[in-house]
């Protein structure tokens, strides 16, 4: 998009086994985290990717358990802090 980063839309994405970084994060995840961290708001953030509020919410839970968070913000902030995200 015109803010620099490119997003997978739902369509593009498919529901083959994602491929996971040494980090332990999918692409998808990277792209939610990155979303998150510029402040774009959840229906936002699902209209951007092309997904429903529960894929969105799924992968929410999914990223906070990864990075030992108790809230989205401290996930964005792990995720920055570990080099997960730029």
């Amino acid at each position: 998009g015109s803010d620099g980063c490119r997003i997978v839309t739902g369509r593009e994405y498919s529901r083959k086994k994602r491929p996971v970084a040494a980090d332990g994060f999918n692409d998808r995840e990277r792209d939610l985290l990155v979303l998150l961290s510029k402040g774009f708001h959840l229906p936002e953030i699902a209209g951007r990717l092309g997904i429903s509020k529960y894929t969105l919410a799924d992968n929410l839970k999914t990223i906070i358990q990864k990075t030992g968070a108790s809230t989205q913000a401290e996930a964005v902030y792990r995720a920055v802090k570990e080099g997960v995200i730029t």
